[in-house]
């Protein structure tokens, strides 16, 4: 029983014990947990302080915001102190822009009063204007008539100065005319004297009356022969007195001061046209004038003019040239067209100041060969059909080169006489005009007006031409102009300062016109020179040397052993055995081979080959064909053309 009774004991308390133990756990739990609670408020009261300090600190920040702030208040204060200031200085200024908008608004409609004074003020100035112009307008013509009045009296003075000096040189020859008619008019009064006192002896002696009569009677026969010959000399001074001059003139040795005027300039002028020269020079120098003439293309001496008349000689010329005699330090042109001894004269004049006085040039225009036509040119049959194949193209531009003077214009000419036919409008732009043709219309050139050959071409393409006619391309936009124009619809006829075939095509390359519009325009080229021409009447035959007889068989593939030569002695006919000068042609027909090319822009070599083929005949071929046929002779043909010039087709 006590056993059992000591088991529950134990039991209790061992739960006792356990108890203890939970509560001593729980004691311990409690302190750790206390000890816990302990470091957390001692951090809580470390960060009670550190953040105690920063709420100071934060306080002291917000101490200086507020100060801040209280100043800012201030200053917005102030500043709408000062908005309130500005507000009411723009209700003064609205109202003083009210005010403003009044007075613009009055402005305004004194404007619209004042632009309509002002439209009528410029409406009375445009009338004063155009009063005035048509004041100036009769001004200047006024003026130029008082210049016209002024050149026409220096005009009457210097022919009154050439006639009073006409008149001397009369006066003079009727002086030596006189002397010996008074010489026999005494004579003769001394042999009716003699006849008288013959008459008184007659009683005495009859035989001294017989001859005394036949004195009286040789007497009067010489009186009456010699006032006879003073008539006639006046009768026929219009007639004989040039000519005497123009004989004195050739003689070279003549006394030009005792000449008139008036004579020596005409037959300067005579003795060129009679010579078939192109032109007259008046060298001005230190002596006088040097009187040079060019027949046949040399320019040779032909005599002196001495220099007392050296001013009035010019003078007379520009005066027949229509060109301003007091002008003497610019360059002038003009031109002469009168009849002179029977001779129909169109002459270009040109003056040119120098050193020495002023120089003269009268070129002497020849349109015989122009008006005769193509068939005179003395093109070969080849060449003429070439050229009437390229005549008949509707449209294309055909090119005549070739250096100055060797007849450019004269072949160009002859393709307008061909091409002048009923239905086409024909229109030439020149510079100058150098023969009328008529059915042409024709434009004269005139750059101090801005009229140039550009300006002229634009507006001929609005007047419906068939065929246009350019005196000369000289710059790239005449030469753009005329392609383009050719290519249009129309004919262009051209000359262009070039030696031959393809320099042409590389010249008109170099004035940028397109390759493709030059290829597709270009129809054809004739280049050209001159050389003079052999005296039909005085030429002799000769052998040919070996270099000619190799020449002729290079080029030409003949054997020819006799050629023509000039006879240096020449005829009365000719000078030096030459008369007048022939053309030497190079005629190109272009076709598509060379049209490719062209536009292809192949090497200027290739280029020779195509353009120089079988089917040309260079310059060289044709001059030596000339001389074979006579009209020309080898050296002519070599001062021409060089023999090595791979440019002529030559190899």
């Amino acid at each position: 029983m006590q056993n059992g009774s000591t088991a529950p004991n134990n039991v209790q308390n061992v739960n006792n014990n356990l108890n203890n133990n939970s509560q001593v756990n729980n004691q311990s739990s409690t302190l750790m947990s206390m000890d816990n609670n302990l470091g957390k408020v001692q951090t809580i009261e470390n960060q009670m302080q550190s953040d105690q300090q920063q709420m100071k600190t934060i306080q002291k920040e917000m101490k200086t915001i507020q100060d801040r702030m209280q100043i800012n208040q201030n200053k917005v204060q102030t500043i709408q102190s000062q908005m309130q200031n500005e507000q009411n200085k723009m209700l003064i200024i609205q109202n003083q822009m009210q005010n403003g908008h009044n007075q613009i608004q009055t402005i305004q409609n004194q404007m619209q009063n004042d632009q309509s004074q002002i439209k009528t003020i410029k409406d009375k100035m445009q009338n004063n204007q155009n009063q005035m112009q048509t004041i100036q307008n009769q001004i200047q013509n006024d003026q130029s008539q008082i210049q016209d009045i002024k050149n026409k009296m220096l005009t009457i003075q210097n022919r009154m100065q050439i006639n009073q000096k006409i008149m001397q040189d009369e006066q003079e020859q009727i002086s030596k005319k006189e002397k010996p008619v008074q010489d026999s008019q005494n004579k003769v009064q001394s042999d009716k004297k003699m006849t008288q006192q013959g008459d008184n002896k007659t009683l005495l002696n009859n035989s001294n009356e017989k001859q005394s009569t036949p004195k009286q009677t040789l007497g009067d026969q010489k009186v009456s022969q010699d006032l006879h010959n003073i008539s006639n000399m006046h009768q026929d001074k219009n007639l004989n007195n040039s000519n005497n001059k123009l004989n004195m003139l050739q003689n070279h040795n003549s006394d030009f001061s005792r000449m008139p005027i008036v004579d020596i300039v005409n037959s300067i002028i005579l003795t060129g046209v009679n010579a078939g020269a192109s032109d007259i020079h008046l060298d001005p120098t230190d002596e006088g004038i040097t009187v040079r003439i060019r027949i046949d293309g040399l320019l040779r001496d032909y005599f002196k003019l001495p220099r007392d008349i050296k001013q009035n000689v010019i003078t007379r010329v520009k005066i027949m040239a229509g060109m301003n005699i007091t002008e003497t330090r610019l360059p002038q042109d003009g031109a002469i067209k009168d009849t002179l001894k029977g001779k129909d004269l169109d002459l270009r004049v040109s003056s040119l100041p120098t050193k020495r006085g002023e120089k003269i040039v009268i070129r002497i225009m020849d349109y015989s060969m122009s008006l005769k036509g193509i068939e005179y040119l003395y093109f070969s049959e080849t060449n003429y059909n070439k050229v009437l194949k390229m005549l008949s193209t509707p449209n294309g531009i055909i090119l005549v080169t070739g250096a100055t003077g060797t007849g450019k214009s004269t072949t160009l000419y002859s393709f307008l006489q061909k091409l002048n036919v009923e239905g086409s409008n024909l229109i030439t732009v020149e510079d100058p005009v150098e023969m009328d043709i008529e059915g042409v219309n024709q434009v004269q050139v005139n750059s101090e007006i801005g009229l140039d050959f550009a300006t002229v071409l634009r507006s001929i393409l609005r007047q419906d031409p068939n065929v246009i006619m350019i005196g000369e391309i000289r710059d790239s936009e005449t030469a753009q102009i005329a392609v383009r124009a050719s290519i249009t619809g129309h004919l262009v006829l051209s000359t262009i300062h070039t030696n031959n075939s393809l320099n042409t095509i590389e010249r008109l390359l170099d004035m940028d016109v397109e390759r493709y519009l030059l290829a597709s325009a270009l129809e054809g080229i004739v280049s050209q020179k001159l050389a003079r021409m052999l005296c039909s009447k005085c030429k002799v035959k000769r052998q040919v040397t070996e270099a000619e007889r190799n020449l002729f068989k290079s080029v030409l593939g003949q054997d020819i052993d006799e050629i023509y030569a000039a006879n240096s002695s020449g005829c009365p006919h000719c000078s030096h055995g030459y008369k007048g000068r022939i053309a030497v042609q190079e005629v190109l027909l272009i076709n598509q081979d060379i049209r490719d090319a062209i536009s292809a822009g192949i090497r200027k070599d290739d280029l020779r080959k195509l353009v120089y083929n079988k089917d040309v005949i260079t310059m060289l071929q044709d001059g030596l064909f000339k001389v074979v046929a006579g009209f020309t002779t080898t050296d002519e043909i070599l001062k021409l053309i060089e023999v090595d010039d791979a440019d002529f087709g030559v190899k």
